[in-house]
């Protein structure tokens, strides 16, 4: 079936994807025209990129700057958690963007991954972030300046943690659920981390992390320079509809950060 780029799937996602089938621009958005059998065939040529989902908004508005949502999923799941979590932020004003953990835990034939705390495998996720974004514009028209990361759980920390390794490439983070990484070490970046903003979340309830706690952590990362905000919701260790809503929210009136 021969579809619009923009229009490949449906419900408008790719799962399972690596970056190489971004690797042949066309000279405009509305010559794109792959085939499903093409665009496996393509893909199915090169295994070593990190599989990804996408999300594009529907309607799709190809002269429109879309906002970037890069989704992190919670250890124990994959990208497709991109399926149900970008409707609920919002079907219409982001393009949203998934990569798979760093590691299999080989449990289930589908594959259940969580994200490795080594400083060697963030570097690989950043770069492979950073070429993604580079071929994705090459397609689609992006706001280069609003490219934010999110994620619950071990996926809130290393949103935090990318943010705080290349805040000249990313506008903010949301981070729900997760723990605040280490923030040794980031005094030279001061000035620039205190352009960028951070959105934390947690339940009131979650056995994980008591309120006093969360606090600290907010006030730990906050010195970094990064403007800090929190928010604590009536629940546990969960990722639930309003915090999502939220983050609709939050990017469209409370986190307009510019690049300067």
């Amino acid at each position: 079936m021969n579809s619009r780029f923009e229009q490949h799937h449906e419900s408008n996602w790719w799962s399972q994807m690596s970056r190489p089938h971004f690797l042949h621009p066309p000279e405009s958005l509305q010559e794109i025209s792959l085939s499903e059998e093409d665009l496996e065939h393509e893909l199915a040529a090169v295994d070593t990129d990190l599989p990804l989902s996408l999300h594009l908004p529907e309607p799709f508005e190809p002269r429109y700057h879309y906002p970037v949502v890069i989704w992190l999923h919670q250890d124990e799941s994959n990208e497709d958690e991109l399926h149900t979590i970008m409707p609920q932020i919002s079907d219409q004003n982001y393009i949203g963007l998934a990569f798979r953990g760093t590691s299999d835990d080989g449990q289930t034939p589908s594959g259940h991954f969580h994200w490795e705390a080594s400083q060697a495998k963030r570097e690989e996720l950043l770069e492979e972030i950073r070429e993604t974004i580079a071929e994705m514009s090459r397609f689609f028209r992006m706001d280069m300046n609003r490219i934010y990361l999110a994620g619950f759980d071990a996926g809130a920390t290393v949103a935090l943690e990318l943010l705080l390794d290349a805040p000249e490439l990313f506008a903010g983070a949301i981070a729900l659920g997760g723990a605040v990484p280490p923030t040794d070490g980031f005094g030279s970046r001061f000035r620039e981390l205190s352009k960028r903003k951070a959105w934390l979340g947690w339940g009131r309830q979650d056995s994980l992390l008591d309120t006093k706690t969360f606090r600290e952590q907010a006030d730990r990362l906050e010195r970094t320079g990064l403007q800090v905000e929190t928010a604590l919701y009536n629940c546990g260790h969960e990722l639930t509809p309003e915090m999502l809503r939220e983050i609709n929210r939050w990017l469209m009136t409370g986190c307009r950060t510019v690049f300067v």
